[in-house]
Formats: structure tokens, C-alpha cells, sequence
């Protein structure tokens, strides 16, 4: 969640307001991750940090 957090602070002080209400939190990552929406991206040397996260979403159109 470190990286998320410092995102949410980068993203404000360039004055943009997505994610300054809290989301995404931990539920809603691993929601996403579970609906396939999300995925980790590791460190191919050390698997257990985190180098990136993708989202891949689409809404059809009205």
C-alpha cells in the first residue's frame, strides 16, 4: 500500500483529485485482482516487490 499512498500524494500535489478519497484501499485492490482487473507486476529478481500495477478495464458504450 506504500506505493499506492505515494501515488495519492504525487497525484495531489500535481493538484489532480483521483484517488484523494481513499480509493482504491486494500479491499478494493484485492477485489479487482480477483475479478481479474488488476495485476501485480514483481520484480523478476525479487518476487516478492512490487514494481508496477496494470488495470485493465472497459465499459461499453450507452
Amino acid at each position: 500500500m506504500v506505493a499506492i499512498e505515494d501515488a495519492r500524494d504525487l497525484l495531489r500535489l500535481q493538484g489532480n483529485g483521483q484517488w484523494q478519497d481513499g480509493y482504491p484501499n486494500r479491499d478494493d485492490l484485492l477485489n479487482d485482482i480477483s475479478k481479474g482487473r488488476l495485476f501485480v507486476i514483481p520484480d523478476p529478481d525479487q518476487p516478492a516487490v512490487i514494481v508496477g500495477l496494470c488495470a485493465l478495464t472497459y465499459h461499453e458504450a450507452d
